[in-house]
């Protein structure tokens, strides 16, 4: 049975770092703050004894974490970055305006902000812009100039694997694991997914994207997505 006496002693730090550190915090706002100071995956509190939790909270309440809370400006940056990707696919019309090395970085970039960052409450309302920004190009309804389609369909079917996968982190994402432990599903075709970890992602793309070629492209198109020339009959 637990020592009752850690209980005082556990709320006495409490309030001693409370008072002394962040007095104008509310106590709702600190409990669905406090996963965040976790630095473990899944920032999950609820199985946490009592000394490990005053690690957290002193943690938590330290000048260091609270300046690098303050300063950490990745959401940001990758909401920028979308954006800025965005608007290139949306108003330039070279031929190499799908920069696809550029927005494959972009996505597993913003993959690993979000298993450091999403905890059990969701995902951060100041991030609710990047995620607004990722949306605008799973919506878009026309294939960007200079784009082999097989290569945007299967980009786009893991963005949206993403995008689905930080509605429900603790969702188990087949026998491999949930979201924090770097996995999300890949719906490749109806009833057809595949789980994808975020170290698998660059040959996987490569793989979905040679699929969905050989599937509905291979017939049309060379792999270069020039259209295959008609034979024509001697006459």
């Amino acid at each position: 049975m637990r020592d009752k006496a850690r209980i005082r002693r556990f709320c006495d730090e409490l309030a001693a770092l409370w008072e002394g550190k962040r007095p104008n915090m509310r106590f709702g706002q600190l409990v669905v703050t406090l996963n965040r100071a976790l630095d473990k995956p899944r920032h999950d509190i609820f199985y946490l004894e009592e000394e490990e939790m005053l690690d957290v909270l002193r943690r938590f309440f330290s000048k260091e974490y609270q300046k690098s809370v303050r300063e950490d400006s990745r959401g940001d940056q990758l909401t920028e970055r979308w954006q800025e990707a965005i608007e290139d696919l949306r108003y330039n019309t070279e031929s190499d305006a799908f920069d696809l090395p550029l927005l494959k970085t972009l996505l597993v970039d913003t993959w690993q902000y979000f298993i450091d960052t999403v905890d059990d409450f969701g995902i951060n309302n100041a991030d609710l812009p990047l995620i607004g920004a990722m949306y605008v190009l799973v919506n878009r309804t026309t294939y960007p100039a200079g784009v082999l389609q097989w290569d945007y369909e299967a980009y786009i079917k893991i963005l949206e694997g993403l995008l689905n996968a930080l509605q429900d982190p603790l969702f188990p994402r087949g026998y491999d694991g949930d979201f924090y432990d770097g996995y999300i599903t890949v719906w490749e075709y109806i009833r057809c997914d595949h789980t994808l970890h975020i170290s698998e992602f660059d040959p996987y793309l490569k793989e979905l994207a040679k699929m969905y070629y050989e599937d509905a492209y291979s017939d049309t198109y060379d792999e270069n997505g020039k259209e295959w020339e008609e034979d024509t009959e001697e006459k």
